[in-house]
């Protein structure tokens, strides 16, 4: 009877690990299928950051804004420093979806965005301020690009950085 007791144990202990085996591999194919599905988005969101024309705009915004008076918000702002306000603005903003909506990780797009995207904030933010007082309530105007920029700042860019190549080379291994 105790060999009989011993091959239950052993068929049990075996089971046991097949099914601990086949629900980690379920829970990474998951993980991969998740990350797989969010990548054309992210990338696809990403994509104005790279071209010559946003980063023209982005860079006029930085070097004309600050002359204009933030009591004028975005929206009475003179041409073209008006379009190319809301441009970069609602890019971060749309951004800043992404990541705190949980469509894209948070981490990967502050990795790509860091620099610009709290520069442009620091710059924009006065006026963000006076866009919110024209419409007379504070949850109005680009609240998720504010949220956002704050988490990034709070962030170790670095720390990030190094997460997300670990992670990526244990894709890789796959």
């Amino acid at each position: 009877m105790a060999e009989q007791e011993i091959f239950n144990l052993a068929a049990l202990a075996v089971a046991f690990f097949a099914t601990l085996t086949s629900s980690f591999l379920a829970w990474q194919a998951i993980r991969v299928n998740q990350n797989m599905n969010h990548m054309p988005v992210v990338l696809e969101v990403l994509k104005p950051h790279r071209t010559p024309d946003f980063v023209r705009k982005e860079i006029a915004v930085w070097e004309e804004l600050p002359s204009h008076d933030p009591k004028l918000g975005f929206f009475d702002l003179p041409e073209p420093i008006r379009s190319y306000v809301i441009e970069v603005g609602t890019y971060y903003q749309v951004l800043s979806y992404t990541s705190l909506y949980g469509i894209a990780d948070g981490e990967f797009i502050a990795v790509q965005t860091h620099h610009r995207l709290l520069r442009t904030w620091d710059i924009v933010q006065r006026h963000v301020e006076g866009e919110r007082k024209l419409r007379g309530a504070r949850n109005t105007f680009l609240n998720s690009y504010e949220e956002f920029a704050e988490r990034v700042r709070r962030m170790d860019i670095d720390a990030a950085t190094q997460r997300l190549v670990r992670r990526s080379g244990k894709l890789m291994l796959r």
